[in-house]
């Protein structure tokens, strides 16, 4: 959860390190959408959003958040509903962690 969480918890065990994606006109109709704002605002936001997390990882870790190798699941939310990807990530857990 946050920023870099992937690459600071890489070694330990018992976690699960999901990257949810989507396109990037589909993440602006959706903040559209949910909070009202106009394209620009959108616009302005994501830009200053995909910079950040760039800059953060960049500077602190040394690596890009768009490294598949710190994710075990990457999932376009764009394509899957709340149950498809709730059901794929409960599912990794439970076979990874199964008892």
């Amino acid at each position: 959860v946050g920023r870099g969480a992937s690459a600071l918890t890489s070694g330990l065990p018992g976690g699960i390190h999901v990257r949810l994606i989507a396109p990037r006109s589909w993440r602006e109709q959706n903040l559209i959408q949910q909070f009202g704002w106009t394209p620009e605002q959108t616009h302005s936001v994501l830009r200053e959003e995909e910079h950040g997390r760039h800059s953060f990882f960049q500077k602190y870790l040394g690596k890009t958040p768009n490294d598949p190798e710190l994710y075990d699941l990457v999932l376009n939310v764009a394509r899957l509903s709340r149950a498809e990807q709730t059901a794929t990530i409960l599912g990794l857990y439970n076979t990874r962690f199964a008892r």
